[in-house]
């Protein structure tokens, strides 16, 4: 119901290959509780071997439906993109807007808008340098440490939190750093950005998607 009555962002994150894709929505409550709901990918080829590789039970968190294994050995976007539109569509759920790393982003916009995914919800780019990740981090961050976050224990979201880096620049300025984290962390990025856009929304850039996919 949370989902149903209040504005739901997105927060998308890419991979090609080997990595995880996780598209985490967020909502907050009349009480100030932000709550998560995390889709992730992976290919389905290798799955048994990337589950040995990272330490993750992968195969049995599939067939426990946290996690859901895309076809061949690279993300299908446009699979994607109709998984999480039918999904969303039966659970009733609109999304107001999607927050993404623009890594690969035009790919997957252009398979979105084939299969009609987000169609009215604004698409904001989220740099992933300090200047833009700093006050994400500090927002999520203070969330969690006031009780103000519902994620019902993912494993998928608990699995990127304990493998998660944080690095500082010289004025104390915080982001999570994807290349210090010798693991997945995929899924806390999605959640950090799609949590801000719903706690403190009116930072956020929108972006110019159609200029990017011409």
């Amino acid at each position: 119901d949370v989902f149903r009555n209040n504005p739901v962002s997105v927060g998308l994150d890419l991979s090609a290959r080997n990595d995880l894709t996780a598209a985490v929505c967020a909502s907050m409550d009349s009480d100030g509780v932000v709550h998560l709901l995390p889709f992730v990918f992976c290919p389905a080829n290798g799955i048994e071997e990337r589950s040995r590789r990272d330490r993750a039970p992968y195969d049995l968190w599939v067939k426990q439906g946290q996690m859901f294994a895309i076809g061949g050995s690279s993300m299908d976007y446009e699979h994607i993109a109709t998984y999480l539109r039918d999904t969303l569509d039966d659970l009733d759920i609109k999304p107001t807007s999607i927050e993404f790393d623009r890594w690969r982003i035009d790919i997957f916009k252009k398979e979105a808008d084939v299969v009609q995914f987000a169609q009215w919800a604004e698409w904001n780019s989220v740099g992933q340098g300090f200047k833009d990740f700093a006050p994400r981090v500090e927002a999520f961050e203070s969330l969690l440490l006031e009780n103000r976050i519902r994620h019902g224990n993912h494993p998928l979201l608990n699995l990127a939190a304990s493998n998660a880096i944080a690095v500082s620049d010289p004025a104390g300025a915080r982001k999570v750093d994807k290349s210090k984290s010798t693991q997945r962390i995929d899924p806390l990025i999605a959640a950090i950005m799609a949590t801000f856009a719903v706690s403190e929304g009116e930072t956020t850039q929108t972006f110019d998607i159609n200029a990017l996919i011409g």
